[in-house]
């Protein structure tokens, strides 16, 4: 009985566990103005919302930055002047400039 107890309380945990995954940020420096749909790491569709100077994009996918992620929204906008999240990753001129050139081979 304790053990079929164990196993309930294991698989509600379980459940539960997707239902509390952090939420993250990610903005990208963009003077684009609408919807771009584009694929993230592993295929998985997501839309940015791009105006005011910036593209922002909400999620449960980790806290860091995916250079396939950054490539695609390039090659949807065009250069990108920064990426980055909520997590305090950043690629800019200031920070890690060898990353957002990469991504930025991508741009139309």
């Amino acid at each position: 009985m304790k053990l079929l107890k164990f196993l309930f309380v294991t698989a509600s945990l379980a459940l539960a566990g997707g239902a509390f995954a952090a939420t993250h940020t990610w903005t990208a420096g963009s003077d684009y103005e609408g919807e771009v749909n584009v694929a993230i790491g592993g295929g998985v569709p997501v839309v940015w919302y791009c105006s005011g100077g910036k593209c922002v994009l909400n999620g449960p996918w980790g806290g860091g930055l995916n250079m396939q992620a950054c490539q695609n929204l390039a090659r949807r906008v065009g250069t990108l002047s920064y990426y980055r999240n909520d997590t305090g990753k950043e690629w800019s001129a200031k920070k890690q400039p060898n990353k957002l050139a990469q991504c930025n081979q991508a741009a139309k």
